[in-house]
């Protein structure tokens, strides 16, 4: 009757939402780590840093209905502006690292990938010794290089995208992603170990939010 359906799919969300805590509970312990760095937050304006609040949300939203989710870190977090992080502080209920200091107050250089479609390197594998680097940065005028010089400022290693490889129909396989589509990518590899099915199509500059390079 409807009292059972309804009492069955009840426990169904339920045993769901266990299962989806302990794949992330493990990741935490365990798995990929990824960082959003977001030290860029004072150098954006207003509107970009709401837009980097909004894409923070669906990075979490990703990550938590990943097969295989990693261990999202979001770093610089005491010097981040507050538009820049979800409203009503919902990020403190996700489950990820939040760490007040500059990222590289966490991590040797050594274990820091940063992901920049400007480097010449691209990412083959990941590597769940090393620590993922996805720059924290929404402008709309395209700041140059800003992934790039931040690792090479750090001397650590800098790697792109394989979308020239995988995505043949990119006009520009240089052009920054969003920072869920960047997430999302990640998330199929380290559950699939394939770069495919490719992410969404790149943001075209001056028209909406991507990520530094």
């Amino acid at each position: 009757d409807f009292r059972r359906a309804e009492r069955a799919e009840k426990e169904r969300l339920e045993q769901e939402k266990r299962e989806q805590n302990e794949r992330l509970d493990a990741a935490l312990s365990d798995g990929v780590r990824v960082v959003v760095d977001l030290s860029y937050g004072a150098t954006m304006n207003l509107k970009e840093q709401r837009s980097l609040a909004r894409q923070l949300g669906r990075c979490w939203g990703a990550n938590r209905r990943a097969p295989a989710p990693v261990a999202l870190h979001l770093a610089s977090m005491q010097r981040c502006p507050a538009p820049c992080l979800p409203q009503d502080g919902d990020h403190k209920r996700w489950k990820v690292r939040l760490l007040d200091e500059d990222l590289e107050h966490h991590f040797s250089p050594s274990d820091l990938v940063f992901l920049s479609p400007d480097a010449d390197e691209a990412l083959t594998c990941v590597d769940e010794s090393k620590v993922y680097v996805i720059g924290g940065l929404v402008d709309v005028s395209v700041q140059k290089r800003s992934s790039l010089t931040r690792a090479r400022e750090l001397g650590a290693t800098a790697v792109r995208l394989p979308l020239r490889e995988h995505v043949a129909d990119v006009a520009n396989r240089r052009q920054p992603l969003t920072l869920p589509a960047v997430l999302e990518m990640l998330l199929h590899v380290n559950a699939t170990g394939d770069w495919l099915p490719p992410p969404p199509p790149p943001t075209p500059p001056h028209t909406s939010p991507h990520l530094p390079t």
